[in-house]
Formats: C-alpha cells, sequence, structure tokens
C-alpha cells in the first residue's frame, strides 16, 4: 500500500511539472525573449535548417538545455521547439531548447 501511494505522489508531482513547463516556464538561465524561434527539421552537412531554412552554425556554438546551461549539438534531435540567436546575418551562435509545443508557428 505504501508502495502504491509513493508512486501515485511520483506520478503527480511529474505530471505537475511537465504542466508548469508547457505553461511556458523556462529555466532561470534562459534570457526572457529571444531573437528568432522555431522548429529543428533537421541536421545535415554542418547546417541545421529550422522552418525550412538553412543555417550555418559557429564552431563554438552554445546549446542551452532545459536542464543545464551548458549542452552540446549533441542534445538537439529533429522536431525540437528551439530558439537561437543569429550574427552575421545567417549564422547561429547560441541555441536554447525549448518545450514541446512552445513555439507557435504562423
Amino acid at each position: 500500500m505504501f508502495k502504491a501511494k509513493n508512486s501515485l505522489l511520483i506520478v503527480l508531482i511529474l505530471s505537475l511539472s511537465s504542466i508548469c513547463w508547457s505553461a511556458g516556464k523556462l529555466p532561470e538561465h534562459y534570457p526572457n525573449n529571444f531573437q528568432n524561434e522555431g522548429i529543428l527539421q533537421d541536421m545535415k552537412r554542418g547546417k541545421l535548417i529550422i522552418n525550412a531554412t538553412a543555417y550555418q552554425f559557429i564552431d563554438n556554438v552554445a546549446v542551452h538545455t532545459l536542464k543545464t546551461n551548458y549542452g552540446s549539438l549533441n542534445n538537439l534531435h529533429k522536431e525540437m521547439d528551439v530558439a537561437f540567436q543569429l550574427v552575421d546575418g545567417n549564422v547561429i551562435s547560441e541555441i536554447w531548447i525549448l518545450p514541446k509545443g512552445y513555439v507557435e508557428l504562423d
């Protein structure tokens, strides 16, 4: 009985935490607003395809995840919601992984 109550409590806590993320609450290490947002569609030949546009990225591109301020390109996957900072017009210098459903496409 005790294990069942604990399991139920854990499921409830996890459910509530996912509701917080989907409501748009971001980690403290994220900025208040982003220059660009989109859906990562593909990664190929040193480019990221976001919202049907190909972007190059700098060699030491900073990647921020919902759990840590220091991620890597290995944290990125197709269909992820992302925010990004551009330099030199069309080159990504920084990427923030966003909660699923955060980006609203027009």
